[in-house]
């Protein structure tokens, strides 16, 4: 395990976490065709479920177990599944271009990791996919 695996564990096992999709995915990707998509560091999962609800072939890439194990459950209750991968998105690399979506959101990266992950959001991306939207970017806030 990572040690941001392990402290992202903690703070997904101590709270809940919201479960509705992010409403700018849903805008941006309610009325894409489904395909096979892969969700970044997609946590406990928001927007990998709903995906997978409106018949996107899902896996969900994350560093937490305990987010992974939450997102699990939601797809099933509302009637999907993902894929859960457990692994760091800044050491995980793709096999070659085989999604149609990458999902970024909500993203509370190290020093010098978005571009490096963007980077690999790129990289999975099948032919014929010409984007990446990132949904939400979470920015340091001021103390």
């Amino acid at each position: 395990m990572t040690i941001a695996g392990g402290m992202w564990d903690r703070r997904f096992a101590e709270q809940p976490w919201p479960s509705e999709p992010n409403p700018l995915l849903v805008e941006l990707a309610g009325a894409l065709p489904a395909g096979r998509g892969l969700g970044l560091r997609g946590g406990p999962g928001r927007n990998t479920p709903w995906l997978a609800v409106k018949g996107w072939d899902m896996a969900l890439l994350d560093a937490s177990i305990s987010a992974l194990s939450q997102a699990q459950p939601r797809a099933e209750q509302a009637g999907a599944s993902i894929e859960p991968v457990r692994c760091d998105v800044l050491e995980w690399r793709p096999q070659g271009p085989s999604y149609d979506l990458a999902t970024v959101a909500n993203l509370h990266p190290a020093p010098g990791s978005p571009a490096q992950m963007l980077a690999t959001a790129a990289d999975v991306l099948g032919a014929g996919t010409s984007d990446i939207d990132v949904f939400a970017w979470a920015t340091k806030r001021a103390p």
